[in-house]
């Protein structure tokens, strides 16, 4: 479960630091204190006041994708719900980027979010360059 503290600016998976803000930024601030506030479910309603010169959809649009700019750790990614007037998000699985997933963005009904890999198992390292050396003696 992510966890956003307002007073060291920092949003984290467990003990590890996915994103700090070195500088106020009070629209994605106030996006994660509204997931913070509401227990991280995994939507919620545009939590951005209204401002008489901006377009709310644009504006909450570029607030996501700040949100996912400059992760110091790519665990977690924001997205729209396609209405314009909510967010969403989820935790992605190493190696998946976060146009991998299925077209809601959503993991299919009863799978479970795995929690972050720090490491691989000693087994995964040197697999795929043995099978890339292996295929290119027989092709070449």
């Amino acid at each position: 479960m992510p966890h956003w503290d307002p007073v060291r600016q920092e949003l984290r998976l467990g003990e590890v630091v996915v994103k700090q803000f070195k500088v106020p930024a009070a629209n994605q601030e106030r996006v994660l204190a509204a997931f913070q506030e509401e227990g991280w479910p995994r939507r919620i309603d545009d939590p951005l006041p209204p401002s008489p010169d901006l377009d709310p959809k644009r504006r909450l649009h570029e607030t996501i994708s700040s949100l996912n700019r400059n992760l110091l750790r790519p665990w977690i990614h924001f997205h729209g719900d396609g209405t314009g007037q909510g967010i969403r998000w989820r935790l992605l699985i190493p190696g998946e980027t976060a146009t991998s997933s299925d077209a809601d963005g959503q993991r299919p009904s009863g799978a479970a979010e795995p929690p972050p890999r720090l490491f691989r198992p000693h087994g995964e390292y040197g697999r795929r360059k043995t099978e890339v050396r292996t295929n290119r003696r027989r092709n070449g």
